[in-house]
């Protein structure tokens, strides 16, 4: 399998206060040979030996990905990578190298409800 050469992607993973949902996001590299970019995730840190595993795609240009199948109290962690020409059944036939890893932990317990409400 070729690999492209272009420079390596970042990830940052952030958690909504308001949903468990993490917001992946990265800077594509420039290069016109990018088809899209592949986001795998594994339980536990960076550093744990967990084995991560593709959780979706995008196309080319997009620079995020919202992973909603997460658990409160969670550690997840994240990377990524460009793929380049596909063939004819949509498989990437060559890759970026990862991008670094991001981890995140969902927070845990209630969200604060508003306070102080009035009407006029």
């Amino acid at each position: 399998m070729k690999r492209l050469l272009f420079a390596i992607l970042f990830a940052l993973a952030s958690s909504s206060a308001f949903a468990q949902q993490v917001t992946v996001e990265w800077t594509n590299a420039v290069d016109a040979r990018i088809t899209g970019t592949r986001i795998e995730r594994k339980l536990g840190s960076c550093t744990s030996t967990d084995v991560f595993v593709k959780i979706g795609s995008v196309a080319t240009g997009v620079v995020t990905y919202l992973d909603v199948a997460v658990v409160a109290g969670q550690t997840y962690a994240y990377r990524a990578r460009h793929a380049g020409a596909v063939d004819a059944a949509g498989s990437a036939l060559e890759y970026s190298e990862y991008s670094n890893c991001a981890s995140i932990t969902i927070p845990t317990g209630p969200i604060s409800p508003p306070t102080n409400l009035r009407v006029s």
